[in-house]
């Protein structure tokens, strides 16, 4: 019990930049998130990009999200909540509704986080999977439309 007394516990602030597949940003996004304290875990802030062409469109889109990290100082393994939003912009997209073509530029919509995240408290290969959905107008309608998000890469 002495040396557990004694014992400190020794945290740096997690870092991390990752590839998220499907997610906060659709498709895929390259990402990088940090802790705005001196933990691997508690509140922080992840900023991502997207872009490139599909059927001659160009896409861009720009997660932001404020997320906290439940888990144990000296652990690995955390729960990620999180909110944010993420910009949407489709280029010389159209979208077809109720046979009216309409021109997409860009859209802001909301996102949430809720995911099982592995990050490694001295860095190294970090992960994390979860439910990430979209909040926002989907066919002249307001809801919620789901999404699975995978993100790899490497924490320091």
């Amino acid at each position: 019990s002495f040396l557990s007394a004694q014992e400190k516990v020794y945290e740096r602030r997690g870092s991390g930049i990752f590839v998220e597949l499907l997610g906060n940003a659709g498709a895929y996004s390259l990402n990088y998130e940090t802790r705005l304290s001196n933990q691997n875990r508690g509140l922080g802030i992840r900023a991502g990009i997207a872009f490139g062409k599909t059927d001659g469109d160009r896409r861009l889109a720009v997660p932001v999200l404020l997320n906290y990290l439940l888990g144990k100082p000296e652990g690995k393994h955390f729960l990620e909540l999180g909110a944010g939003a993420t910009y949407l912009s489709l280029e010389g997209a159209t979208l077809s509704v109720n046979d009216e073509e309409i021109l997409f530029t860009s859209k802001v919509y909301g996102t949430l986080s809720i995911m099982y995240h592995n990050h490694p408290p001295f860095g190294g290969f970090m992960w994390k999977i979860g439910f990430t959905p979209f909040i926002g107008e989907f066919d002249n309608k307001f809801g919620f439309q789901g999404w699975l998000g995978i993100g790899l890469g490497y924490a320091f």
